[in-house]
């Protein structure tokens, strides 16, 4: 028999969108980083620019929080 038990198909398939999901979040706070390095290498405090990496890295915290600690409730557990 060839292939994977279904367990291990999604196992693997969730590995797989882990991995991704590491990879966009570390491409979009490279992206942040690299706008805030433009704005402090021009000298400019007030600019639109920086705001946007503001906006941006403040997402990726929420995501990196989510990744970390979903608060997914268990609703068959009994209290």
């Amino acid at each position: 028999m060839t292939g994977c038990s279904p367990m291990r198909c999604e196992l693997a398939l969730e590995s797989a969108l882990l991995d991704e999901a590491r990879n966009r979040h570390g491409n979009e706070l490279a992206s942040a980083l690299a706008s805030l390095s433009l704005v402090k290498a021009g000298g400019v405090m007030d600019n639109p620019v920086l705001d946007q990496a503001i906006e941006r890295l403040g997402y990726n915290v929420r995501i990196e929080r989510l990744i970390l600690d979903p608060g997914t409730p268990d609703f068959g557990r009994r209290c």
